[in-house]
């Protein structure tokens, strides 16, 4: 197996985008840029220079049909719906042919190619709403977060506490991950009159950063990332806005470093 270089890892998240975004555009579903991906569009006209993630965002009712019908020789998509091993409640589009490795993972049965995220996006009928259904999601992460905090480390104590926890909540995270996005499938959405929530499951995200536009969806243009043209929402300004606050402000340098702590490779 050849280990992915650094120009790799971005050149691969590229490929990985345009067939999903093609797939997309084939089956009238709708996509965007979002997190990370969407503020290196805006600000950078491609990836952050720090930054290799690609995140994707579509709205519950896309995002269902995409996880049960995005299949090809190359590449595929995994979800808690439709893998019972996928640990998150968001899905990863992946190419089948590379490996990925992520220490964090808490199932060690759990294989998967280098991937991109893709994130549901749920109708409340306001902000409180989406909010107390949070409430919820948190004690549930809170538990989840602790096991992956000890599938981390190494050692024999370590590994004694690992059976102990994983036993408890790892064998969960599965089901914690389903249970979690029935609290949104299950709402009732006749009565959307504001804003779209994202669903960011499991990213110790608790504060109120994540209510968007409902036509966000509706009004997407194209931006340049990279060589290339994706989908972003009209309304990126107020979307970057409620992420990171004044967006086009770098961060310190100390903080403009990459963050992943996996190991890619092509079979």
């Amino acid at each position: 197996m050849r280990p992915f270089s650094d120009q790799d890892i971005k050149d691969q998240g590229l490929i990985i985008l345009d067939d999903v975004a093609k797939f997309c555009d084939e089956h009238n579903l709708r996509y965007v840029l979002f997190y990370g991906t969407l503020l290196g569009a805006v600000r950078h006209k491609g990836y952050i220079p720090w930054d290799d993630d690609v995140d994707i965002a579509m709205p519950r009712k896309d995002y269902e049909y995409f996880i049960h019908h995005y299949d090809n020789e190359n590449f595929g998509v995994k979800d808690c719906f439709t893998d019972k091993l996928h640990y998150l409640a968001w899905a990863k589009a992946y190419n089948k042919k590379t490996i990925k490795k992520e220490p964090s993972c808490p199932n060690k049965k759990y294989e998967i190619g280098f991937n991109i995220d893709v994130f549901p996006v749920d109708e409340f009928s306001s902000p409180d709403n989406y909010w107390n259904v949070k409430e919820k999601e948190y004690k549930l992460i809170d538990k989840f977060m602790l096991t992956q905090t000890i599938l981390l480390h190494d050692g024999s104590f370590k590994d004694f506490l690992r059976r102990i926890v994983k036993a408890t909540y790892g064998k969960r995270a599965n089901k914690i991950s389903k249970k979690l996005q029935m609290f949104f499938i299950d709402n009732d959405s006749s009565k959307i009159k504001t804003c779209l929530v994202s669903n960011p499951i499991f990213m110790g995200v608790k504060t109120r950063k994540h209510a968007f536009p409902k036509d966000m969806f509706e009004n997407r243009v194209l931006a340049a990332f990279e060589d290339r043209k994706y989908y972003i929402p009209k309304c990126y300004d107020e979307v970057l806005t409620n992420c990171y606050g004044d967006y086009m402000k770098f961060p310190p340098k100390e903080q403009q470093v990459a963050h992943h702590d996996f190991e890619a490779y092509f079979k």
